[in-house]
């Protein structure tokens, strides 16, 4: 059957894929550096996952530069199987004395939650197909104008542990849909169970203007604009943007373990958005 719409959808990301490789966006300046923690960082610190203490300290670390906000582009929905108290429940300690002493240990949980509680710190949220059995941590979107808001939606969500969640600063969304394996639009804003939630980027964004709310402008029962603090980003239709993008940057990068270590600058990351990832070999980026 033909269809006239998808072969011009079909067309027009042709040629925008196109317009990608042979003129990619030129950047002057470089606000985010990625965190990655990568094959360097694995080999010399161990396999991932990490024990939370030590993305406590990483975290500390980074909040000592003074960065404009930190979002930890990490998924943690479970207790860390690596603290103490959970090492102790696991195994028979026979030795009364190490066992009273691994309990009056904090939790790793315990100090990941105090680092991110005094830093601008982002945690992200996964979009699901199941409901959200609990309630929804999510900065407060406001909605201008009349009509419906047709943005992404999301049954439910995985979110990080509450304790980690509780202590956050902002919480942003990292799913998007892709066209046969490739991502040419990202959400700024979606629906999770009717709740609007930004995406890591804008909330990011947010966070580093220490605003109280976003804002989404809908007129028609379309997307016109999102907004974070003095940022005003026109979108589609359904609040979605198109992703111009640049060539691989190496000088975007710092590996988590030079970090750790002392071997990034405190300047290099002064009010800078910091993101962490993942990007050793077998690791989602």
């Amino acid at each position: 059957v033909w269809n006239h719409g998808s072969f011009v959808d079909r067309l027009q990301s042709a040629w925008f894929d196109a317009h990608q490789a042979l003129w990619p966006r030129e950047v002057a300046t470089l606000p985010v550096t990625v965190v990655e923690i990568d094959q360097k960082s694995l080999k010399e610190l161990g396999q991932w996952p990490w024990p939370r203490n030590l993305l406590a300290r990483l975290v500390r670390i980074i909040q000592r530069a003074e960065p404009a906000a930190i979002g930890v582009n990490i998924l943690m929905p479970e207790a860390d199987a690596l603290s103490p108290e959970r090492l102790l429940a696991q195994s028979q300690v026979e030795n009364l004395a190490l066992a009273e002493a691994l309990r009056a240990l904090p939790t790793h949980d315990s100090q990941l939650a105090r680092a991110l509680s005094q830093a601008p710190a982002v945690l992200v949220v996964a979009g699901t197909a199941e409901p959200t059995p609990h309630a929804l941590r999510a900065a407060p979107v406001t909605v201008h104008g009349s009509g419906n808001t047709p943005v992404p939606e999301y049954p439910g969500a995985l979110t990080s542990i509450d304790e980690l969640n509780a202590s956050a600063n902002g919480w942003g969304l990292i799913s998007t849909e892709s066209s046969r394996g490739v991502i040419r639009r990202m959400p700024t804003v979606a629906s999770i169970g009717g709740t609007l939630v930004p995406s890591l980027a804008l909330e990011m964004l947010r966070v580093a203007q220490q605003a109280p709310s976003l804002r989404l402008d809908v007129s028609d029962g379309a997307v016109d604009s999102v907004g974070a603090g003095r940022l005003r980003v026109p979108t589609e239709p359904d609040g979605t943007v198109r992703v111009y993008f640049s060539r691989h940057l190496t000088q975007r990068f710092v590996s988590a373990v030079d970090v750790l270590d002392g071997r990034v600058l405190e300047a290099d990351l002064r009010g800078q958005l910091v993101l962490i990832g993942l990007t050793g070999v077998a690791l989602q980026e």
